[in-house]
């Protein structure tokens, strides 16, 4: 019982302080959004398994963004959620060179559901990276009008 109390309350002050490095590191919700939205798109892209955490630090350090938001987007992708994206990923490239009529891709020397796999990465990480920027900016905006209204006692 004093177990699951002492767990209960590390966790809850885990999640505000994870909440609050993204929140409160910067102010500027674009910057929380834009990092996030490189997490997402790192998540989708085909890459060495375990370079995701190491490539969205890099990224985060580059463009200059909130270094935990881009780890939130990239761990999208864990054991549970990976074979779903991963037959996504399959199903939306061959479905977009179907579209494209790809049967001079096979005089190329191209693996074929190797293409169909890249392409579908490409392109899902573009849509949920770009979805994802939008999504979390204004959550983020909600949260903090939150905060100050909570802060000034207002409604």
């Amino acid at each position: 019982m004093v177990l699951r109390r002492y767990l209960s309350k590390t966790k809850k002050r885990l999640n505000y302080a994870v909440l609050k490095a993204i929140v409160v590191g910067r102010k500027d919700p674009g910057n929380i959004a834009f990092g996030f939205a490189i997490g997402i798109f790192i998540a989708f892209v085909p890459q060495v398994p375990y370079l995701q955490t190491v490539l969205a630090l890099f990224f985060a350090f580059v463009f200059g963004v909130n270094k935990i938001a881009p780890l939130i987007g990239v761990w999208l992708t864990n054991p549970l959620t990976w074979p779903f994206f991963e037959v996504l990923k399959y199903i939306t490239g061959r479905f977009v060179l179907n579209l494209l009529h790809y049967s001079k891709i096979h005089q190329t020397g191209l693996s074929v559901r190797a293409l169909e796999y890249f392409v579908g990465s490409i392109i899902l990480a573009s849509l949920f990276s770009v979805a994802s920027y939008f999504i979390a900016l204004e959550v983020l905006r909600v949260y903090n009008l939150k905060l100050h209204h909570r802060k000034t006692g207002k409604k």
